[in-house]
């Protein structure tokens, strides 16, 4: 089951970059903001109908720097979107509409977006581990913590290609 609008009523205008001008089957985008700080990092995967893809944007809002970086999967691609969809990235609502007790609001915030065939939907949340210590029966807490696991923890960078150059000096 998938919980968002079709692509042709939320975006009239599909500006090229965005979730709505993607020309993948699948994607899915974790967005991570520290705070203040202009800092953010944004791993995505995509699915084009034969292969998988995945990258990081690395970028720093103050300073007007972004670095893009290739990921390799740990783990079959197939098994890390199942490992999603197991934590119902599809279904799940921004953490607004949940009634937390003691809601904590000063790390990190998220911004989970997705496509999905002819769908496309985003919800935030923010610091789901802490918010889980005062609010442990809000099951949506543990598969936002879950979710943000899976992006960290299953893929690598992939190497840059060295390059030499003839007559190169080092300092």
């Amino acid at each position: 089951m998938i919980k968002g609008q079709e692509i042709s009523k939320a975006c009239k205008i599909k500006k090229p970059g965005s979730l709505c001008a993607s020309r993948y089957q699948l994607e899915i985008s974790l967005a991570e903001v520290g705070g203040l700080s202009g800092v953010y990092e944004v791993v995505t995967l995509t699915f084009d109908g034969y292969s998988w893809q995945a990258r990081k944007v690395v970028g720093d809002w103050i300073h007007n720097k972004t670095d893009t970086i290739v990921l390799q999967p740990l783990t079959r691609s197939d098994s890390i979107f199942e490992a999603l969809k197991a934590n119902n990235v599809f279904t799940l609502p921004d953490q607004d509409s949940l009634r937390l007790k003691g809601s904590v609001d000063d790390g990190l915030e998220y911004t989970l977006s997705f496509k999905a065939g002819d769908y496309i939907r985003s919800y935030k949340f923010s610091n789901p581990e802490e918010n889980k210590r005062t609010n442990a029966n809000i099951t949506e807490l543990e598969n936002y913590t879950s979710i943000i696991r899976v992006f960290a923890l299953s893929f690598k960078e992939q190497a840059a290609a060295s390059i030499s150059l003839p007559n190169a000096r080092t300092l």
